[in-house]
């Protein structure tokens, strides 16, 4: 494919030779920008809002040209079932939220264990003094209270443990009706118009089934490409460009930067850059559209092209035969 010839603007005089502009005025002058001809402008992001589920699409407000932001509800899928779920799940999250907050076994089960260890105490303190005053056998009955009443304290200290883990499966469910209903929700995944409508309200959808499709036209990409021999890729990213389109009322020019360079060079020795540009509205229409032509510069102040070896050796306005000669010295 025939790719479009990048030309360098310098400071100097330019002697050009095919695709590359060797900068002859000066070893080492500074290009102060390259023009890209026939730079195609595109999208820079574009959507096919899928169905995420399956089922009767309820409702679709929706119509090609119109405007809508991000994350704009446009319709929804059936969702009563889904509802109907979700009100359950969030049913059984209360439930268990209340037993994970209740306290009431474990504040007893301490209290019961202080009243144990003092009957114990009391039967053993007075045996200590008056032997016999109180059977052995009471005073093991009451050890064994004492001992149980502990072992409740860290049975209820479980089951508040266990109630905690029920509370948090409860509260995964009640996430996952929510998914399952939101799902069923079509929002605008960008800001952006919307160029073609593929569902009608009542019909059915699969998951994966276009439902409306949606451009981004706020800004806009610039394509261009430059030659490899003329300057890196590295250098390009960031530089200011001035992009001139061709419209209807005459030529307008706009300002971007650019904010890609591809590190891959082409069969033709040349690399591609994108730049973005503002698409201004004009009585509520978008000023540029996706496929038009352009002419981008790109600013390029104080990074020097390569130079020509024999231009790199021979000073500025040598003949033929001095340069020939010179090349032989130099030999």
């Amino acid at each position: 494919m025939h790719m479009p010839h990048t030309r360098i603007r310098a400071a100097g005089p330019l002697v050009v030779g095919g695709a590359l502009a060797w900068l002859l005025a000066a070893p080492g002058a500074l290009a102060q920008e390259i023009t890209i001809p026939r730079c195609p402008l595109d999208l820079i992001e574009e959507r096919d809002v899928p169905a995420q589920d399956a089922g009767m699409l309820l409702e679709l407000d929706a119509r090609e040209g119109a405007v809508v932001e991000q994350n704009m509800r446009l319709g929804a899928i059936d969702d009563r079932e889904a509802q109907a779920e979700l009100i359950v799940a969030q049913r059984e999250y209360d439930v268990a939220k209340e037993k994970a907050e209740n306290d009431v076994n474990v504040r007893y089960a301490e209290a019961a264990a202080k009243v144990a260890e003092y009957t114990y105490l009391q039967n053993k303190s007075a045996n200590d003094k008056v032997p016999g005053t109180v059977s052995q056998t009471e005073v093991l009955k009451t050890l064994f209270d004492w001992k149980r009443s502990k072992l409740q304290i860290e049975q209820a200290q479980s089951e508040m443990a266990i109630a905690a883990l029920e509370l948090k499966a409860a509260e995964a469910k009640q996430n996952a009706m929510k998914v399952k209903v939101d799902r069923r929700q079509i929002l605008a995944p960008i800001s952006g118009m919307i160029t073609k409508v593929e569902r009608k309200p009542g019909t059915w959808v699969n998951p994966g089934d276009p439902i409306v499709r949606i451009i981004y036209l706020e800004r806009l990409r610039v394509k261009g490409h430059v030659e490899s021999a003329d300057y890196s890729p590295s250098v390009m990213l960031g530089r200011a460009v001035k992009v001139k389109v061709q419209l209807p009322a005459g030529p307008r020019g706009f300002t971007g930067k650019v904010v890609f360079c591809n590190p891959e060079i082409d069969l033709n020795g040349k690399f591609e850059v994108w730049a973005e540009i503002d698409n201004p509205q004009e009585d509520g229409r978008w000023t540029l559209h996706p496929g038009l032509t352009s002419e981008m510069s790109i600013d390029m102040s104080g990074v020097a092209p390569p130079v020509a070896p024999e231009a790199a050796q021979t000073p500025v306005g040598a003949t033929p035969s001095t340069r020939r000669t010179a090349t032989k010295r130099s030999r």
